[in-house]
């Protein structure tokens, strides 16, 4: 079996699909918004391939294009269930953050411009930019041998994150990898992709000039 989200740990977010989509809730009455959480996670550690490493795709249906924070997607070493046990023995589950990067060994593309690499973030190029308005359109995030991140849109290869040439340390790929998705930007609506294979070099030739061309209507 492929990919799927876990039915807990999760935040303001439901799924439909099997566990294969998610779709974030409106926040409820006089709450403010940005301090609750809209994660997300696979109900598995990712699969991880000698050749690629760990590879994960949505579809996103529904968003918001002119959130500067569309989503956040990458990996967390951490493991979701942990959440789901309080501090101590016997106490409540703990709530789970706002945002993922205040989640510890966690790894995240797509935040206004930067990347969340283990609580810091590093600017970089906007992945989304290729992006058309009101088109569905396909997000994978690669976490390489090497323990960098790459992110492709439509299969194209729109961000490559290299942390040691940043001054960061690699991700733990020999450790388990957990797939995260905040939906605290402009996400209203995605599914996994559940057998979607990381893309080859023959996709970015054929994928085209523009990584976003094409695509359906989003709803």
């Amino acid at each position: 079996p492929g990919v799927c989200f876990a039915e807990a740990p999760k935040g303001q977010v439901r799924f439909n699909r099997g566990g294969l989509q998610v779709i974030r809730l409106k926040p409820e009455f006089g709450v403010v918004a940005k301090d609750v959480s809209k994660l997300a996670f696979s109900a598995e550690p990712v699969k991880k391939t000698a050749a690629k490493g760990h590879w994960v795709e949505l579809r996103v249906e529904e968003f918001r294009g002119g959130s500067l924070s569309l989503l956040g997607l990458g990996f967390t070493a951490t493991d979701p269930a942990s959440y789901l046990q309080g501090e101590d023995e016997g106490a409540e589950p703990r709530e789970l953050p706002g945002r993922a990067d205040a989640i510890p060994r966690t790894y995240v593309a797509g935040y206004s411009r930067c990347v969340s690499w283990e609580g810091e973030r590093v600017e970089v190029e906007c992945p989304f930019t290729c992006l058309k308005p009101f088109k569905v359109f396909n997000i994978g995030a690669l976490c390489t041998p090497e323990g960098a991140l790459e992110v492709y849109i439509n299969r194209r290869l729109t961000l490559a994150f290299d942390p040691v040439g940043r001054g960061k340390n690699p991700m733990p790929v020999d450790d388990p990898l957990w797939m995260v998705v905040d939906c605290a930007g402009g996400l209203a609506k995605a599914t996994i992709l559940a057998d979607s294979l990381a893309p080859s070099p023959d996709d970015q030739d054929a994928a085209g000039p523009g990584p976003a061309d094409g695509g359906e209507e989003a709803g």
